[in-house]
């Protein structure tokens, strides 16, 4: 008989906990708009579930509270972003510039002024025919000097150059690259001579300048690597020798001055490395 009364006790106890924590009772949930919620920390209003942001709420599904001031915006683009240097405008959103904004898919901000990015159609593939500027932290210009960012473009090391093409465009792959030199060579019917298409025809080669004969428009940029500085030297170095790209696999690619082909040039750490970014289109 004991044991029955314990059993029947331990019954209640369960039964009333589940009660308490809403497992039983479906009549005590809230539902706003066929959602269930919790209503210490949401509100309904019109069959539209809101959250909390600073002195009210807001819809998710159309709005966002921005974490830079705690304050209620309109999604852009279906998506937040940072009020603080961002706007939206015709549902694009735009990056603060200087005392401006731009189009990030189609412009860049250097040095305050907006620039518009030019690209190129080779075979099937279009490419950026410059160098990114895409200012970012963890970023050099060659030598430290702010010209041979506008002449070669932004160093960049390999955690920054993972993610910094705009919307649209990526990092181009190893293969992309091998697509790209073997349109090149078949269409100029002839063998390990990309580089030599490839690259401009521009004084700033020491030697053996390009014919660009695609319109890629490849400088000698050089660029920087940690290593040098154990051998006495910069971490700049082969301007005017080497025009070298990050690669969205596991290589650097490079055009050398004294060499005809496109290559792959493994050796470098990305960890010590900075190097340019041609980005490719989606």
């Amino acid at each position: 008989m004991l044991k029955l009364y314990s059993l029947l006790l331990l019954a209640a106890a369960l039964f009333l906990s589940c009660v308490a924590i809403g497992f039983v009772d479906e009549n005590n949930i809230d539902t706003c708009g066929g959602e269930k919620y919790t209503s210490e920390s949401q509100i309904c209003e019109n069959d539209t579930l809101k959250k909390p942001c600073g002195n009210g709420y807001y819809d998710p599904k159309m709005q966002f509270c921005a974490e830079q001031d705690n304050k209620v915006y309109d999604k852009c683009e279906g998506r937040g972003y940072n009020p603080l240097n961002q706007i939206c405008e015709n549902n694009i959103v735009l990056d603060e510039c200087g005392n401006d904004y731009y189009n990030p898919s189609s412009e860049y901000c250097f040095n305050n002024v907006i620039r518009e990015y030019t690209y190129v159609t080779i075979g099937n593939q279009t490419w950026m025919s410059e160098n990114l500027r895409r200012e970012a932290p963890n970023i050099e210009c060659y030598n430290d000097e702010p010209d041979n960012c506008i002449i070669f473009g932004i160093l960049y090391d390999w955690s920054t150059a993972k993610n910094i093409c705009p919307a649209g465009w990526h990092l181009p792959y190893s293969y992309e690259w091998d697509i790209l030199r073997d349109f090149v060579e078949d269409n100029s019917k002839c063998n390990d001579c990309a580089g030599t298409k490839l690259k401009a025809n521009s004084e700033l080669w020491i030697s053996g300048k390009g014919t660009d004969d695609f319109g890629f428009n490849a400088l000698p940029g050089g660029f920087y690597h940690d290593a040098a500085i154990y051998h006495g030297g910069t971490p700049f170095i082969k301007k005017g020798e080497r025009a070298a790209f990050w690669s969205g696999g596991s290589n650097m690619q490079t055009i050398e001055y004294n060499q005809a082909t496109l290559n792959f040039s493994p050796s470098y750490s990305y960890g010590y490395a900075m190097a340019y970014v041609r980005c490719i289109k989606d």
